[in-house]
């Protein structure tokens, strides 16, 4: 595997060893050097070609970010030509490593240079420098083949001009490069001090759809995403795809896991109404509190959310959970369900004003309530003194009142999104089958049947587990369903949600259903009446645990334990919740356990 930072010299990636008789290692190294850094990769001698290609691609992509090999050169400074004096840098391939062509030894060994191999006629001519007086000069010009020199576009008006067709790079580059320009990049969306807020109209993003200046909306978000074109892991064609326009549903599609962080300082906007809709409709107050979600017509489907359309529904009731808890009710229509199917979220934004700044917060949220409730929707929200969503959502003003003189705040949505999905009798869809309306209607994605499954939750991380045990509890009423075992952390007492309802519920179905572990990392001091830890066996044959501590390998192999009579694999699934960190230690564990990474899912 990989190990961490040495404490000095250069980072050790994949180094495996073993001694010889007489306690010398028998390992091949050579030095992998990417940028201004330096790695030693190692691997054991005798190992298979095929596990040492497995072993350096898993290097690699530590070291440079890249998913592959693919697009990569490699030259070695150790590689001598014959009939020149001194060493020449020359390329080579994984198999000159791995059979040592390439000279050096374990103390010192052959160094590889690692880049990019460059990208076909794509170079960056060098801003004018501005003369004595003169304004500032414009950013630099993006140059391809077959195009006139564009300008980056860096708001309304930004000249363009016509591109004629070009070819593509099949792959992107290093995005860990990319985070660095980021970082160093002041104005990486050619704003030009103009706000991140401003609402632009979708005719003005169909301007920008060329080559070297593409602007497209992403979750009602106007991106320029033309410095991110030699970076995007599925070339530039991938993007052209949503140049100029609303690629929501295309990025949902491919990426519902993947947050738009990693490119919000390429935000030029907010999607705002067309140019004809605003040169006919009423002005409107700048402090109006937001729409109602629109009445379908009678012939649309009496489904209230829309995985592209922000819709705003009212909040109707708040209810208090525990100290920093709540939940919240809101009216989505008559008639009307969420869409959503069980282990899908919704995602919801509000706006913070930091100074003189507004600020658009997005936040993915599972509703406790039944997929099929119909006229409402219920999230559990966590508030955070110092959080950015909780806090506003917990301000909201319930409405009151009817017709026009109802008062109150709504909340805007959009969805539904996810890529796991419970379709019934411990049957569960993955990939593009989670977001297709029935299983096999999807092109990709895969179905998975298990008849075990185990669940991971830290805080309100429990939502997608609660989700997803409505339906299985209906089952179990009918004798059918998977069994469950649901592992819940929390730091203190008063922290467990739904504590009395779990319990009732193990005490209801019993260990053959569903087996309950709560974990506790601040549990009460001293003799309990609520909280005795252990074992219990309670009503109806109850298998609950309450144990005091965080997640960990005992915790993790007590719940897989006879889940899966030592096949990690078929008829078992694995699903966590958590904060990143808790994730991550569940992953590795199990992993650890040998449960395929096919049948673990985090959400």
């Amino acid at each position: 595997g990989l190990r961490g930072l040495a404490q000095d010299g250069p980072q050790v990636l994949g180094l495996l060893v073993s001694r010889r008789p007489g306690g010398a290692m028998a390992a091949r190294t050579v030095l992998l050097s990417y940028g201004s850094e330096t790695f030693r990769f190692g691997w054991q001698e005798g190992l298979a070609a095929r596990d040492f290609g497995a072993q350096l691609a898993e290097a690699v992509k530590a070291a440079t970010g890249l998913p592959s090999l693919q697009g990569l050169e490699m030259t070695s400074e150790q590689a001598q030509v014959p009939g020149q004096g001194s060493p020449q840098r020359v390329k080579v391939t994984p198999r000159d490593i791995f059979e040592m062509r390439l000279g050096g030894s374990q103390q010192n060994p052959a160094i590889v240079r690692i880049a990019a191999a460059q990208v076909l006629g794509h170079q960056a001519a060098p801003a004018a420098a501005a003369p004595p007086g003169s304004a500032a000069p414009q950013r630099s010009r993006v140059t391809l083949p077959g195009t006139a020199a564009v300008p980056q576009p860096g708001g309304a008006g930004s000249p363009r001009s016509a591109a004629a067709p070009a070819k593509f790079q099949k792959k992107g580059g290093s995005q860990v490069q990319f985070l660095r320009n980021m970082q160093m990049d002041k104005d990486p969306a050619g704003l030009r001090g103009a706000s991140t807020i401003r609402r632009i109209p979708i005719e003005e993003v169909h301007e920008h759809a060329s080559i070297g200046d593409i602007w497209m909306v992403l979750q009602g978000r106007v991106f320029n995403v033309t410095p991110y074109m030699d970076y995007h892991p599925g070339g530039k064609a991938e993007l052209m795809r949503s140049a100029g326009g609303d690629g929501t549903a295309l990025y949902n599609e491919i990426h519902p896991w993947i947050s738009l962080d990693m490119i919000e300082k390429l935000q030029v906007g907010l999607i705002g109404a067309s140019r004809a809709a605003s040169s006919t409709a009423p002005a409107t107050p700048a402090a109006a509190a937001p729409s109602a979600a629109p009445t379908p017509k009678a012939s649309a489907p009496s489904v209230a959310l829309h995985p592209v359309e922000w819709r705003a529904f009212p909040l109707v009731n708040v209810r208090n959970i525990n100290a920093d808890c709540i939940l919240m009710r809101f009216d989505i229509g008559a008639g009307r369900v969420s869409g959503l199917r069980p282990g899908q979220h919704l995602n919801a934004r509000v706006q913070l004003r930091r100074g003189q700044e507004l600020l658009e917060v997005h936040r993915k949220y599972t509703p406790v309530s039944d997929v099929e409730a119909v006229g409402y929707v219920e999230l559990l929200v966590k508030v955070y003194p110092s959080g950015k969503m909780g806090p506003v959502l917990a301000g909201l003003r319930p409405k009151s009142g009817d017709g026009p003189a109802a008062v109150g705040d709504s909340l805007e949505m959009q969805g539904p999104f996810g890529d796991l999905a419970y379709v019934g009798d411990g049957r569960f869809a993955l990939g593009a089958l989670a977001s297709a309306g029935a299983v096999g209607s999807a092109v990709g994605g895969r179905a998975l049947a298990a008849g075990r499954v185990a669940m991971f939750a830290a805080g309100s991380g429990l939502t997608p587990m609660l989700q997803l045990l409505r339906p299985i509890m209906g089952e179990w009423r009918k004798g059918a369903g998977p069994q469950v075992t649901l592992v819940f952390c929390n730091r203190r007492e008063e922290d467990i949600i739904y504590r009395q309802d779990l319990e009732r519920l193990a005490g209801e179905f019993g260990g053959a259903r569903l087996r309950l572990r709560i974990l506790l990392s601040q549990p009460p001091g001293g003799a309990s009446e609520t909280w005795p830890g252990g074992a219990e066996a309670g009503a109806q044959g109850a298998d609950i645990r309450r144990t005091d501590g965080r997640i960990s390998d005992d915790i993790l192999a007590e719940a897989i334990a006879g889940s899966v009579n030592g096949a990690l694999g078929a008829g078992f699934l694995a699903l966590t919740c958590g904060p990143e960190g808790f994730d991550a230690a569940v992953v590795d564990g199990l992993s650890r356990f040998g449960v395929p990474a096919d049948n673990l899912h985090v959400f």
